[in-house]
């Protein structure tokens, strides 16, 4: 089973986590979620490789959660304007593309997501953020999302 050391120190990193969700701006909690589903498209991909389905399906399945209930969920559409309504077809596209890598054990369509959302986290790493509507996020919502 597990030491007491070693459930403390999953505890403390758990704390640690939500910390910094609770702390962050809208800009680095767009950053955490990008980070966190493109870190779950490539368990995925290791584990379609191993031939590890289960554990695949599992991998989508918090990339999903986290794009959808976090990245396009968060998305302010009435003052977001066209840029809200693009992010929210391209995450719509991305969330097809991993079903359909789901549903055909499909590494290329998981790639292309993963890329997909390397271009949108370096534009959300560059973007100055002084007056832009920016999408107010839940901590506890955005801490569900990517698992902490």
């Amino acid at each position: 089973m597990f030491s007491t050391s070693q459930f403390g120190a999953n505890a403390y990193a758990r704390v640690g986590a939500q910390t910094g969700i609770f702390g962050a701006s809208p800009q680095r909690l767009a950053v955490m979620m990008f980070e966190a589903s493109r870190a779950a498209i490539v368990q995925a991909r290791l584990h379609i490789r191993a031939g590890r389905m289960a554990e695949k399906g599992e991998a989508i399945s918090k990339a999903v959660k986290i794009i959808g209930g976090g990245l396009k969920d968060g998305l302010d559409m009435d003052r977001g304007g066209a840029l809200a309504v693009r992010l929210a077809g391209h995450y719509d596209a991305m969330l097809s593309r991993l079903t359909q890598a789901n549903l055909q054990n499909n590494e290329s369509l998981l790639l292309e997501v993963d890329q997909m959302l390397a271009a949108l986290e370096e534009a959300w790493r560059k973007a100055p953020m002084d007056g832009m509507p920016v999408a107010q996020m839940n901590g506890q919502a955005v801490a569900e999302a990517v698992g902490v």
